[in-house]
């Protein structure tokens, strides 16, 4: 008789289509888990006090006083304080940032300007002349002679309100990659939150060392009786990580 075929198991076939099914659903499982809440696996070892980051900190942290104390010269200086702070990026659906960290040293100091309303005016203008003298442009919102033209002015409620306190802030972005922020404040401030007054605005970011400013700042701004103190922040990006 002749012999009879055996039956061929199916059983690798199937496993292998179960396997495959298996593997798709767990990529797509990862792909959309990544693009809703981002993916850092990848990303580069973040070592924020690692030999780079130490080394390119010092540098930036020099830089900075120096650009700071720059800034100062002439004004008396009613606070100050520096940070060395990181922010973590996004890389998800809505945001695709560059970086997975981003860290930042920043020197910060209130000046007084101007003693009298009649002086805040020229005040303005000849900080803004000053930090342009060092080469930095204002960013596309102007700078604190826009700040002057368009807000100063007694018929502006914020500035009826509380004085120069009630004036928008201004930014400049310097040829060595430091970022000014000139934020116009006063003895009349209403503000009582030190954060909110003085700044910086670090919300979501790791300090990794200095001191926000704190309510005994604002309380030498209010004792001074100035018509318009400055907190006048230079800022740099020194250590950056990549997704």
């Amino acid at each position: 008789m002749p012999e009879t075929p055996r039956r061929r198991s199916r059983l690798p076939i199937v496993l292998t289509v179960v396997g495959a099914i298996v593997l798709g659903l767990g990529a797509v499982g990862a792909l959309a888990w990544c693009s809703t809440f981002g993916c850092t696996v990848l990303s580069e070892d973040f070592e924020p006090h690692g030999e780079e980051a130490v080394r390119a900190r010092a540098e930036a942290t020099a830089a900075l006083a120096e650009a700071g104390a720059s800034l100062a010269k002439g004004h008396p200086v009613l606070a100050a304080t520096t940070l060395d702070d990181c922010l973590a990026g996004q890389h998800n659906w809505k945001v695709r940032d560059t970086y997975s960290h981003e860290c930042f040293v920043r020197d910060s100091r209130v000046l007084e300007l101007a003693a009298t309303d009649a002086e805040v005016g020229p005040a303005l203008t000849d900080f803004d002349a000053t930090v342009r003298g060092r080469g930095c442009e204002a960013s596309p919102g102007g700078g604190l002679d826009a700040v002057r033209t368009q807000y100063w002015s007694p018929t502006n409620p914020n500035v009826v309100r509380e004085g120069a306190a009630g004036l928008p802030r201004a930014a400049y972005d310097c040829p060595d990659g430091s970022r000014v922020e000139a934020r116009p404040t006063g003895a009349d401030t209403r503000d009582t939150d030190p954060a909110a007054a003085l700044g910086p605005d670090l919300a979501g970011n790791d300090v990794l060392s200095g001191d926000r400013y704190d309510a005994a700042d604002l309380a030498s701004v209010r004792a001074s009786r100035a018509s318009l103190a400055l907190v006048v922040t230079v800022s740099r990006p020194y250590y950056r990580t990549r997704f």
